[in-house]
């Protein structure tokens, strides 16, 4: 029942009163949003009726609805939520994290980071829900220019800040981000990241990592923009 901006929505109610006018009481964040009641026009012959229309940014907020036929309440009250279609993220914090499980006890050269990310809409607007609206990042993946590999970004063992899911405020980790090995390299990585949200998956950033190390317990690793981080 939620919406992403630019969804289209159709509303239809069928076997009412014919020739009956069609009523709607709405409330947006809790208050009356419209002249309640709203006439919205009159059924067919049969009873029927349909409206449609789409979902825009100007629409984002919680509502309810209740829609009526002469008077006549026409099935349970509608709840629903706005929400705006995540366009890009930009990253809020980049902290190093000791290297993990992945990661054989040998293996100590190298570095990996947790990134924490807010998604943003097209007009730079954090996206968000009141109603809990799954957020779900994902992305593909490739390392050295080998095969792409993809899936959900959390949860990841043994990292504690990962999750399924982005919070309500549209916040999440990508964690980790890096590379380890038993000795000096080079590595680079390609990632691309999507939000699953409704029936939609946005891309919302690519970038490429270099990530390098020359010594046991050190390492470097940059976009080349806005992630650097070194250990």
């Amino acid at each position: 029942m939620d919406f992403v901006s630019g969804d289209g929505v159709q509303l239809a109610i069928t076997g009412a009163a014919a020739y009956g006018t069609v009523t709607l009481v709405e409330t947006k964040n809790g208050s009356p949003y419209c002249p309640c009641p709203w006439t919205a026009g009159t059924t067919d012959g049969s009873g029927n009726f349909a409206l449609t229309g789409t979902e825009t940014d100007i629409h984002v907020a919680e509502y309810t609805e209740q829609w009526y036929v002469n008077g006549v309440a026409i099935g349970s009250l509608l709840d629903f939520e706005v929400v705006y279609k995540p366009d890009y993220i930009v990253p809020t914090s980049v902290n190093y994290t000791a290297l993990g499980p992945r990661c054989p006890v040998s293996w100590t050269w190298g570095i990996e980071i947790d990134i924490t990310y807010q998604i943003k809409n097209s007009s730079g607007q954090n996206v968000t829900t009141q109603t809990g609206i799954p957020f779900e990042p994902t992305e593909l993946v490739s390392f050295d220019g080998g095969s792409l590999v993809g899936g959900d970004v959390g949860p990841v063992t043994g990292y504690s800040t990962s999750s399924k899911y982005a919070t309500d405020g549209g916040v999440f980790h990508d964690v980790p981000v890096g590379a380890c090995w038993n000795q000096g390299f080079h590595s680079t990585i390609d990632q691309t990241l999507y939000i699953e949200i409704g029936n939609a998956t946005p891309q919302v950033r690519r970038q490429f990592f270099d990530v390098y190390s020359n010594g046991a317990n050190h390492g470097s690793i940059s976009n080349g923009v806005d992630v650097v981080k070194t250990r």
